[in-house]
């Protein structure tokens, strides 16, 4: 996997017990193999800890994943719910353009 552009990152201050500080990234991924599908990436970031996640070629259309990119950042997303929300998105074609044919399993 490969991330080709960083397109959103979020910012959260903490909150007492509830919310650490943290920040997410919203990311472009290919596979690097120049096959013309492109993915998704989300990486939090905590003083403590980094987790990603990635859903790889879902789309053989860059302006597709920018909209699922957008949608994931402005419902701010975590890596820990990405693969959910993602299968929903793949499988239903939830945004209705027709241009996803990946799979949310990877």
């Amino acid at each position: 996997m490969e991330i080709s552009d960083l397109l959103y990152k979020r910012k959260f201050t903490a909150f007492g017990h509830i919310q650490p500080e943290k920040e997410l990234a919203y990311c472009i991924v290919t596979d690097g193999a120049d096959n013309g599908k492109y993915g998704v990436a989300v990486t939090q970031y905590t003083k403590r800890t980094t987790e990603t996640q990635a859903v790889k070629d879902i789309t053989k259309s860059r302006k597709a994943a920018e909209k699922v990119l957008l949608f994931l950042y402005e419902n701010a997303i975590t890596p820990a719910v990405l693969p959910e929300i993602m299968h929903d998105i793949v499988m239903y074609d939830v945004f209705e353009c027709g241009e996803f044919g990946g799979t949310a399993d990877e």
